[in-house]
């Protein structure tokens, strides 16, 4: 389970959010985690739960399996307006930008204003992760280093911390220090 912060940055945007899930061949990814012994599921269920059981037909037939697509994550971004480069011209390579708004870019340390006062979005996604994480370690073989990220425009800088502290980050927990309260 991959989780986003929707609320500020890149990940805010729900074209990003499908973008990745194309980016990362999750069938690949659990069966080089798993030695061949796990499975996808394309939503929060497990094979052995009961409400999965008795709608497996239902969800196998109408979710969507974010299938590996690089070609599918470029065209759902340039839906999404992540169609300009860091002065504010066609995208051609390198990392994406958007336009944004001011609300938008709140939170966003690494907005982009430019002389006429267009705030322009990079596509860098932020990613905290536990120490000692196999899964962590994988996803940035397989997503945060792969160069179909790169060719797609994204990039993903990871920051490792200990479990405790991710999850104060994740709960937004200001009682264990103010830095955890904010985006």
């Amino acid at each position: 389970k991959v989780d986003f912060f929707c609320d500020f940055g890149p990940t805010q945007f729900v074209e990003v959010r499908h973008a990745i899930a194309y980016l990362l061949d999750r069938e690949e990814f659990a069966n080089t985690f798993c030695g061949g012994y796990g499975a996808v599921v394309h939503g929060p269920y497990g094979f052995a739960m009961w409400m999965y059981q008795e709608a497996e037909e239902e969800l196998n037939s109408t979710l969507e399996t974010y299938a590996y697509n690089v070609n599918k994550a470029i065209e759902t971004l340039v839906a999404g307006g992540w169609t300009l480069n860091e002065k504010g011209e066609a995208y051609t390579s390198g990392i994406r930008y958007k336009k944004v708004t001011a609300e938008e870019a709140e939170n966003c340390s690494t907005i982009v204003t430019l002389a006429d006062g267009t705030l322009l979005m990079p596509l860098i996604i932020e990613w905290l992760s536990s120490e000692n994480n196999s899964v962590s370690d994988l996803l940035v073989t397989m997503l945060a280093k792969n160069s179909t990220t790169e060719q797609a425009g994204v990039k993903i800088n990871q920051t490792v911390v200990s479990f405790d502290e991710l999850l104060n980050y994740m709960y937004r927990d200001a009682s264990q220090g103010d830095k955890y309260g904010v985006p």
